[in-house]
């Protein structure tokens, strides 16, 4: 492929999603979300005052959580520096458009040459960042004609990635002109390195910086420990319906074994909540009713989190964890229970995350298939002596400690550009 194909491509790509847009719902919401872009780019703009801006772009959610550490590291040490936060995703942008840390928070427009340049006209950055691995090849190329150093960090390649392939030529030339990639693990590093790409570093995940820190200043929860009691806990975190019938089928066993759940769906709606309520019945309450109670009934045994934003400090409370999407696209964060150093269990779609494949290959992490595949992990943590648990946590922290540090790495190498 040649870069003429790819900005062909990339035209009907993006005029592609404007025009389903009246049928989709996802390319409508994408399309809407940029109309009023104009407008915030020239705010932009007026507001940085001629300053040039750090620009960090992130694909959605998750890569704004890998990036979130480095955007924290440069503010501590230099708040003066002005950042802009781009989003491809809606659902990324909608859910951090007012983070405090970024001066500026915007849509990324789209690849077409005409546009991009546009953008970097109006955001002006000295200095650009990726978060993992969302190449826009016209972006790259333009911001290496304007002489703009710009890294990819946490950035991961797989085994049959496209740009390890034969055709992907003028994409590696064009990563030949990286500042610097940085990347989760060290096989990633390894095959960028074998393609020709020899900027490629192994620097580590950035987000096992953020969990380490959240982890080493455990929140006490008074109302949490009263639930707890003397019980033994599984916390179920990011959870989806699939993972709810498996719960189902195991609450009857588990309640007869001293065990209680804490149950945060995924998805934080109203109707999730009463469908849950309905078939735990008496045995469940949610956590805005349990603050403002000061007894438990003894026949509460499921605790329903219905609050964004404080799953990741649930887990301190944790005798095992389960974590949900494993029986969809791909399971969700088992970083942020690890960090506490608990035995892991997930649905059968975890093998694009390279740290779910390292817990299962050291067996801190349990494959779930169905509800017996449940009950025999929580049995096993029941049984686990006491010198088995600590070797547990033992390889555990040894494994977060090895894939820590990438913030301080990357910060090192793009600190000599800020005044």
């Amino acid at each position: 492929m040649s870069l003429v194909l790819y900005r062909l491509g990339i035209w009907t790509y993006f005029h592609l999603i404007k025009a389903l847009s009246p049928v989709l719902p996802a390319a409508k919401k994408w399309t809407e979300g940029r109309k009023n872009l104009d407008n915030e780019l020239a705010s932009v703009e007026a507001k940085r005052e001629g300053s040039k801006t750090i620009w960090i772009h992130c694909s959605s959610l998750g890569e704004f959580e890998q990036g979130r550490p480095v955007i924290e590291r440069i503010k501590s040490e230099h708040p003066d520096e002005k950042i802009c936060l781009s989003f491809f995703s809606p659902s990324g942008y909608e859910i951090r458009r007012n983070y405090e840390l970024a001066d500026f928070v915007v849509y990324f427009p789209s690849d077409i040459p005409s546009e991009i340049n546009y953008f970097l006209n109006k955001i002006e950055p000295k200095l650009t960042l990726f978060v993992k691995y969302d190449f826009w090849w016209n972006t790259l190329a333009e911001l290496q004609n304007r002489k703009i150093p710009t890294y990819f960090f946490s950035c991961i390649i797989r085994d049959k990635h496209w740009i390890t392939k034969w055709y992907s030529g003028f994409a590696r030339n064009i990563l030949k002109g990286v500042t610097a990639i940085f990347t989760q693990d060290k096989e990633s590093c390894e095959r960028l390195k074998k393609i020709g790409l020899t900027r490629a570093q192994f620097a580590g995940d950035t987000r096992i910086d953020r969990v380490l820190e959240i982890a080493s200043k455990p929140i006490k929860r008074p109302e949490i420990e009263k639930f707890c009691g003397d019980d033994h806990i599984i916390i179920c975190g990011s959870t989806w319906p699939q993972d709810h019938r498996i719960i189902f089928q195991s609450i009857d066993w588990s309640i007869s074994k001293g065990w209680k759940w804490i149950i945060a769906p995924h998805q934080m709606s109203e109707k999730e909540f009463l469908i849950l309520e309905e078939k735990f019945q008496n045995h469940i309450i949610r956590y805005s009713a349990l603050e403002k109670q000061s007894h438990v009934s003894p026949q509460v045994k499921v605790l329903l989190v219905d609050r964004i934003g404080m799953l990741n400090t649930l887990y301190y409370y944790a005798d095992a964890v389960y974590i949900g999407g494993g029986f969809g696209k791909g399971i969700h964060n088992t970083l942020e229970p690890l960090s506490f150093l608990k035995p892991l269990a997930f649905g059968p779609k975890y093998e694009n995350f390279s740290e779910a494949v390292r817990a299962v290959n050291k067996k801190y992490a349990k494959v779930i298939h169905n509800a017996a595949d449940m009950l025999a992990f929580m049995e096993e943590q029941k049984v686990i002596e006491n010198s088995n648990q600590e070797e547990t946590r033992r390889i555990i922290e040894g494994d977060l400690l090895r894939y820590s540090g990438a913030t301080e790495i990357v910060y090192k190498a793009i600190k000599s550009h800020f005044s």
